[in-house]
């Protein structure tokens, strides 16, 4: 293939090996916190937590319906910048026990981590948090009409969301020492 012999200077923007989608989010709750973050050496990777065994509350996403996006936000005149991060998810089927979880997500405030279709786990909010800012329960009009819950979640932070030294749910899992409830 042309992109593994080409100067790695010219790889990142001529070849086209991404894709974009999100395939699940995970929430991990202040009052069941992930611990200290640890990261690989001279870098912003994530390598492991320690003491905390969170548990993550999975939901699995309709993948090319959702999105994680992080904006830079920077001004000379105040000397700041910082990283505005939104995530829009689309979760399918209505049920009473969503219903219930849904409710309880837009109350809280999280720590999420994103996992997207390329097998990156990225965290959201991880030093000031992330909370529901809108979304939608919808039922649609026409029998073939999604009936599905749309979330926006929002965070700023200081840095952009760090990437896990991971790319499986299970190496993730002993990453963090945690357990999954899927919804």
């Amino acid at each position: 293939m042309a992109c593994d012999t080409l100067n790695k200077s010219f790889h990142d923007n001529m070849c086209k090996t991404s894709i974009g989608g999100l395939k699940a989010v995970y929430f991990i709750s202040d009052a069941d916190p992930l611990g200290t973050v640890n990261y690989l050496s001279g870098t912003d990777t994530i390598d492991d937590t320690t003491g905390g065994t969170p548990t993550l509350y999975k939901y699995d996403l309709d993948s090319f319906a959702s999105s994680f996006e992080q904006t830079i936000v920077s001004s000379r005149e105040n000397g700041t910048s910082m990283f505005q991060q939104k995530l829009s998810i689309n979760i399918k089927g209505l049920t009473t026990d969503r219903h219930k979880e849904i409710k309880l997500l837009t109350y809280g405030m999280f720590k999420v981590i994103v996992a997207d279709q390329n097998n990156h786990f990225f965290l959201m909010g991880l030093e000031y948090n992330a909370d529901v800012t809108g979304g939608s329960i919808v039922t649609g009009t026409a029998m073939a009409d999604k009936s599905s819950y749309t979330l926006e979640l929002s965070a700023n932070e200081r840095k952009p969301a760090p990437f896990f030294n991971d790319t499986t749910e299970s190496s993730l899992l002993t990453s963090i020492t945690g357990t999954i409830a899927s919804y």
